[in-house]
């Protein structure tokens, strides 16, 4: 009888470290997750490596990743036509956002609704104009 009681309890205790081990997986699986989402530069194989790691150690297959939103994108400016480049500009681009030019450029560009890249978060915008690119410190305004 005290045979059958002590695998018992070491069954159970077997259990119990698994579990908690399980548990240190899953919490450092998921926080790899979370860094790699917000890197600078996060990389889309990366997050899904991650991703997946967290599934198997989790333990939660059917979930679906969230998806970080990008941190520049191409978009047009609308206005003003033409864009000069000039300080303190205010600057409509295509997906409706309004922003003011913070740099005090003097660059009299002329550009005709030019492609440029947005970056929100840093509070940027680069046009390429020819062999040269110009990076725009923007505020938002709307």
């Amino acid at each position: 009888m005290n045979n059958s009681i002590l695998r018992v309890a070491a069954g159970l205790l077997l259990t119990l470290a698994s579990v908690g081990s399980w548990a240190q997986d899953c919490q450092r699986a998921t926080r790899n997750y979370d860094v790699s989402r917000s890197s600078l530069r996060p990389d889309r194989a990366m997050i899904e490596r991650a991703w997946q790691e967290m599934q198997y150690a989790c333990g939660a297959a059917s979930a679906q990743p969230q998806r970080a939103a990008p941190a520049c994108y191409y978009t047009t400016i609308l206005k003003p036509t033409p864009f000069l480049g000039t300080a303190e500009e205010i600057i409509q681009f295509d997906d409706g956002s309004i922003w003011q030019d913070m740099s005090y450029q003097y660059l009299y560009l002329y550009e005709y609704n030019p492609q440029v890249v947005l970056c929100p978060a840093r509070g940027q915008m680069i046009l390429k104009n020819g062999s040269r690119d110009y990076v725009f410190q923007l505020r938002q305004l709307r």
